[in-house]
């Protein structure tokens, strides 16, 4: 929801066939960008994990060497939105992955949207009939990395219950 309002808002996403719109699970939409998405999926690989299985969150681990082709991809994946300003993506995985992003793009800056973490769960539990301990573990751990690899100079917080609250002025501190 909140990646669909600030592309409404001018934030470029990519192209339309890039964009995946909505799946079974997300008639609504999901509006991530499948090369990032792509990539990301294969950066978890690398390191040994999953969007469901976090990876130890080792200082250093997105220096490796065994990344070096990974980290070269996505160099020419942000360089073809070089000229696309304001631009950006949402994928959930990236909170995994915030150590691999801040060292390929400079000066990143991170829009976090919190949502109540029993609903997460609820919502894991339906999609991929995981535990509601699971999927409340699992909310933990992502903003756990979240909070430890941003800080509040380049990061802006909403949450979800706002944007459905009060969205024009929500999407307006935003953008």
């Amino acid at each position: 929801m909140v990646s669909r309002a600030l592309n409404l808002c001018g934030l470029y996403l990519g192209e339309q066939e890039q964009i995946r719109r909505f799946g079974d699970d997300n008639v609504e939409g999901y509006w991530e960008n499948d090369d990032f998405v792509d990539l990301n999926e294969r950066l978890l690989e690398a390191v040994r994990g999953a969007w469901d299985l976090p990876f130890p969150d080792e200082p250093g681990w997105e220096r490796s060497p065994a990344l070096e082709p990974l980290r070269q991809e996505a160099r020419r994946l942000v360089e073809w939105f070089s000229d696309r300003e304001p631009w950006g993506w949402k994928d959930p995985r990236n909170a995994l992955l915030l150590p691999f992003w801040k060292s390929v793009i400079p000066g990143l800056r991170f829009v976090v949207c919190v949502r109540d973490p029993l609903e997460v769960a609820l919502s894991l539990n339906q999609r991929a009939r995981s535990s509601l301990r699971f999927g409340e573990w699992l909310w933990e751990e992502y903003y756990r990395r979240i909070l430890a690899h941003t800080s509040t100079a380049d990061r802006i917080v909403t949450d979800y219950a706002s944007c459905l609250e009060r969205p024009a002025e929500e999407c307006a501190r935003l953008a």
